[in-house]
């Protein structure tokens, strides 16, 4: 079978015109209230009853709309040393700074049940002279289909993996490791609920990458042990996703834990017609020990090329050291950022290791390695500190080659 698409552009251009008009039709302003009808007035006539007055109704709820402003920012800087066969397959990996994200967030309901939301990110002083000041990042509206669940239209993550879906910013390691399996952001629609008093979730959604390649994505999610305070729990993840090809092209390719350094693994171009892939997710917390890990599979569909599987898992351990944990957000099916308790903050100890296999049949895109040690200081719920020593081991044009490096991160989230 061929891939398969939906329409041209209509995702882009319609979500983006409907958004567009809907954000400047909204008052940039706080108390923009919903008016309520005036008291009905009684005639002069009028003769009380002597049966007892019904007692008066509650007010109507007022709402307000207000516009929520965000902020993050995520400043690295990253130090290398690679030996001469490393060298030789991914070339040099110069140490330096790093602007990871500068992004303004805006968010506000047209209604309690209509929401919007927008990111731009700062593209930073070495952007190419093409490239605007701010990128979109995200930017979708929400409403509820009745019975059914949360509609989501516009630019926004795919509904694909527990790294992926949940926020970067909030996780024990300061990178993800699976990217070759998943798509960051797309144009698409998507549709999410709840099930069984919030201890399972669903999720799935259509996605255009360009004119002629589409996706397709669900996750399904389940704590069957979720304690009061969602801080004690266990969690399971199913995750499925269609990956069609661009103009009969597909590529997997993925970096070591560093979003300045070189793609380690990398398929390039090859012949195909789409990618079936399969991930799973497993989550465990109690009290400040936390253990992470998936993996996932894409079994492709190129018969000119062996119809080759790439796979790829990790580990996360954590360990935070004052006794604090990532609370679970039952809503959405992952865990949420760490709340120091003590004014002098909250410190987390993470190991990782990590695998990612992009050679089989008639492709070679090498297999990779990965060990990380860090330590994160979260100072406050809004300021996080880290510094961490990594590995990688990349097997590729027939040699074997290692990279070490340092990162450190400063990180503010609101």
């Amino acid at each position: 079978m061929g891939s398969r698409s939906f329409p041209g552009h209509w995702v882009t251009v319609s979500t983006t015109i409907f958004i567009t008009v809907a954000l400047f039709a909204l008052p940039l302003q706080n108390g923009a209230a919903f008016a309520q009808p005036p008291a009905q007035q009684t005639p002069a006539t009028h003769v009380p009853s002597p049966t007892p007055t019904p007692a008066a109704s509650p007010p109507a709820p007022t709402y307000t709309r207000r516009i929520n402003l965000g902020f993050a920012f995520l400043g690295d800087y990253t130090w290398f040393w690679q030996d001469q066969t490393n060298l030789n397959q991914v070339g040099e990996q110069h140490d330096q700074a790093q602007l990871r994200a500068a992004r303004v967030i805006l968010a506000s309901n047209f209604s309690p049940a209509v929401n919007w939301y927008v990111a731009a990110n700062y593209n930073g002083l070495d952007r190419t002279p093409d490239e605007p000041l701010f990128g979109l990042y995200d930017m979708y509206i929400g409403f509820p289909i009745k019975s059914i669940g949360r509609l989501q239209i516009g630019k926004q993550k795919e509904t694909y993996g527990y790294e992926m879906v949940a926020l970067a910013a909030n996780l024990p390691s300061l990178e993800r490791v699976i990217l070759p399996f998943y798509q960051s952001r797309s144009w698409g629609v998507d549709l999410s609920n709840t099930a069984l008093n919030k201890h399972m979730t669903w999720a799935a959604g259509l996605y255009e990458i360009d004119k002629s390649s589409n996706q397709a994505s669900a996750r399904l999610t389940a704590v069957p042990l979720l304690s009061a305070n969602r801080q004690n729990y266990l969690h399971f993840g199913a995750d499925y996703r269609y990956r069609g090809a661009s103009n009969g092209l597909l590529r997997f390719q993925g970096k070591p834990q560093s979003d300045i350094a070189s793609f380690y693994v990398d398929t390039g171009n090859f012949p195909g017609k789409y990618a079936n892939e399969l991930n799973y997710e497993f989550l465990a917390t109690h009290g400040g020990l936390t253990f992470l890990s998936e993996y996932s599979r894409a079994w492709v569909n190129a018969p000119e090329v062996g119809n080759p599987n790439f796979y790829g898992y990790y580990f996360v351990g954590s360990w935070v050291l004052t006794g604090e944990n990532r609370p679970y957000d039952t809503n959405a099916g992952y865990a949420t950022r760490i709340i120091p308790m003590k004014p002098s903050g909250a410190y987390e100890f993470v190991v990782q290791y990590s695998r990612v296999n992009l050679s089989d049949a008639g492709v070679s895109g090498g297999t990779q390695g990965l060990g990380w040690v860090g330590f994160n200081w979260w100072q406050t719920p809004y300021w996080k500190y880290s510094l961490g020593y990594g590995t990688a081991g990349l097997t590729r044009f027939d040699s074997f080659g290692q990279m070490h490096r340092i990162q450190l991160r400063i990180q503010y989230l609101h």
